[in-house]
């Protein structure tokens, strides 16, 4: 499998690399990406205006199918279409939670998954579930 790397910090330092077949461990899902966004952020990376922490696969908007599921991982299916987020962590009674914006809740807006150091530009991607509370 192939992913955009950030091997080093600075300007630049970004190539396609050969990565290893990542499995899901319990409560995660592996993702098939079927697509991936570059983002501001991305691109911050890449001019190495951001402190990021290589070696890292870049990405963090990504979307695909399932293809896998970690144990205890029962509300989703193989096959089944997802998108990844860089939130993992929500509050589900303010009021962005309670009118369906999550990625607004102000409790959990600094709560980050790592799904930054998998990245979402590689052909396959894991991450965990998202949790309320």
């Amino acid at each position: 499998m192939k992913g955009l790397m950030k091997i080093h910090s600075g300007k630049g330092f970004v190539e396609i690399q050969e990565l290893a077949e990542p499995q899901p461990g319990p409560g995660e899902v592996l993702i098939e990406v079927k697509a991936a966004g570059i983002c501001g952020t991305d691109i911050h990376i890449w001019k190495g205006e951001y402190n990021s922490m290589p070696p890292m696969v870049m990405g963090h908007e990504g979307g695909g199918v399932i293809a896998a599921l970690g144990q205890g991982v029962e509300s989703f299916s193989v096959e089944d279409w997802v998108i990844t987020e860089t939130f993992a962590k929500f509050c589900g009674h303010c009021l962005f939670c309670q009118q369906g914006k999550p990625n607004l809740c102000l409790q959990g807006r600094a709560k980050r998954t790592n799904l930054n150091r998998r990245g979402s530009s590689r052909s396959e991607t894991r991450g965990p579930l998202p949790s309320m509370g």
